[in-house]
C-alpha cells in the first residue's frame, strides 16, 4: 500500500494517512469544506472538554479536524486526528467541529516492524534519520502486525534500489533487528 508520513515522533510512534488518490483526494475535500464551514465561525465561548473532536486552527490559519488531549483557561493542547502531530492552541483558535465532520481520523499511528533501539530508547538522531527517509514522499507500506499497535515494513521506492527503512536504520547504526517474539513496538 502506498503512503505518506505526515508525523515521526520516533521509529516506535509515527503517522501515516493512505495515498491512493482517493484517499488524498478525501482528505483534500475535508480540508476545503471544513474551512468554509468555519470561516464565518468565530471561535468557542464554551469549554470543550478533553477527548472531544473540535476544529483547531493550525499556525498556518487554516482550520483542521482536532482532539482536545489537554484544556486550560488559555489554551488547549489539541492532537490533529488527520496528520498526527500535536499543538498548543489559544482559546479563540478552537471551535465546536460541525457534526457532518466526524468521519474517521485519516492518521493511523504505526511502528517500524523488526527493529529496536540500540540503548532502550530511541535518540534524537534516529528520529530525525527516519524523518530524512520517509518525509515528503510516498512510501510503500506492509502491515506486519496490528497487536499490540500497527507494525509496518516502509520501503521506499522512489530511486532505482528500493531502501528498506528499518533496515537502513540498522546499518546506519540507529537500530538493532528484533527478534519476532520480543514485543512489536518499543516506546519512546
Amino acid at each position: 500500500v502506498e503512503i505518506i508520513v505526515s508525523e515521526v515522533k520516533s521509529p516506535s510512534s509515527f503517522f501515516l494517512q493512505l495515498a491512493s488518490p482517493s484517499s488524498v483526494e478525501c482528505l483534500s475535500m475535508l480540508s476545503v469544506e471544513l474551512n468554509e464551514a468555519m470561516s464565518s465561525c468565530n471561535a468557542t465561548t464554551c469549554t470543550i472538554d478533553v477527548g472531544c473532536i473540535c476544529a483547531a486552527k493550525f499556525s498556518d490559519d487554516s482550520w483542521y479536524r482536532a482532539r482536545v488531549i489537554e484544556a486550560s483557561s488559555t489554551r488547549y493542547l489539541v492532537y490533529f486526528v488527520d496528520f498526527g502531530n500535536t499543538d498548543f492552541v489559544s482559546c479563540d483558535r478552537v471551535a465546536l467541529c460541525p457534526e457532518r465532520f466526524s468521519q474517521p481520523a485519516q492518521a493511523i499511528e504505526c511502528c517500524l516492524d523488526g527493529i529496536k533501539p540500540l540503548s532502550g530508547q530511541w535518540t534524537p538522531q534516529s528520529t530525525a534519520l527516519l524523518k530524512e527517509l520517509v518525509m515528503d514522499k510516498i512510501i510503500s507500506a506492509k502491515v506486519v502486525s496490528d497487536s499490540p499497535s500497527l507494525s509496518v515494513d516502509l520501503v521506499d521506492t522512489s530511486s532505482s534500489a528500493d531502501v528498506n527503512i528499518a533496515a537502513e536504520l540498522v546499518a546506519k547504526g540507529h537500530a538493532i533487528q528484533q527478534l519476532r517474539c520480543e514485543k512489536s513496538c518499543i516506546d519512546g
